[in-house]
């Protein structure tokens, strides 16, 4: 950690849950200065809009000693689309998108389906990136989409994708989307780039409806085409960051990929008992 306070505190949490770690493998970055440990898991403790970034963005002379103690595997753990705002936190990540790994946690219930009615076809990993693609395609006349964030490089290539089918006027897209973080006016919470740029595109189209939800938002990821059918996993359709990786996995074998699942619902009690949840959401 770059901090004191923050390094003491997740040494009391790991060392009580897991004696057998050796408490002088935590600490903080400088703590690590001249050695070199197999892994290191660097906690950035910058997860809401209101951390404070300045005091290790400023210079790269902080992240270049976290990173380099690493012999064969870094690990960067913190809210990416903020870290994004950093100069040289910035330039970490874009390598870490073109190079490593990028996974987003989630807890079991996240990834565990609540529509389990015999209909299920489940889709894992890089198959979203298809499955989503055949879902602009075959809407005839209504595309919803459910999301906590909208940001990155998928914002980017639904843009393109869905321009074509709004200029056809045929098709009502809406995309819902928000969380507490991003909700709360006092948490100052910025609209990323692409969550403007897709606000302006759907601004432009009657059939184009983009509603950031109040309050709590939502941790859904659904999927709705029409009453064709419903998808909901864990999978973030509008924010997620496997499209390197899974450009990578079509032409080099192994490549690493954090497990996404989710379930494709065919079943019209099921598809319209989804509707009906995602109309209480508006």
């Amino acid at each position: 950690s770059p901090y004191r306070a923050h390094a003491n505190a997740v040494k009391r949490a790991v060392t009580r849950r897991f004696p057998q770690i050796d408490a002088k493998a935590i600490g903080t970055v400088h703590t690590f200065q001249g050695s070199e440990k197999p892994v290191m898991i660097f906690s950035a403790m910058a997860c809401l809009s209101r951390s404070n970034l300045t005091w290790f963005d400023s210079r790269p002379n902080l992240l270049n000693v976290a990173v380099s103690r690493a012999k064969e595997l870094f690990i960067l753990v913190g809210n990416l689309s903020y870290l994004e705002k950093g100069r040289f936190t910035r330039r970490l990540i874009e390598h870490i998108e073109t190079y490593g790994v990028v996974s987003e946690y989630k807890t079991e219930a996240e990834v565990t389906s609540p529509y389990d009615t015999g209909s299920n076809i489940v889709i894992q990993n890089c198959e979203h990136l298809s499955v989503f693609a055949d879902a602009l395609a075959k809407a005839k006349k209504s595309l919803v989409i459910v999301v906590p964030t909208v940001s990155g490089e998928p914002v980017r290539q639904f843009m393109a994708q869905v321009k074509s089918i709004l200029d056809r006027g045929e098709v009502a897209v809406t995309v819902l989307y928000g969380t507490p973080s991003r909700n709360d006016a006092s948490s100052g919470g910025p609209i990323v780039r692409e969550e403007r740029a897709l606000k302006e595109l759907f601004s432009q189209y009657e059939m184009a409806r983009m509603i950031r939800l109040k309050g709590m938002g939502t941790n859904q990821r659904l999927l709705l085409c029409d009453e064709q059918f419903a998808i909901a996993g864990s999978w973030n359709w509008l924010s997620h960051r496997y499209g390197p990786a899974c450009a990578r996995a079509e032409i080099v074998e192994g490549v690493q990929i954090r497990e996404e699942t989710s379930f494709k619902q065919t079943d019209i009690a099921t598809i319209k008992r989804i509707k009906a949840m995602i109309q209480r959401l508006k």
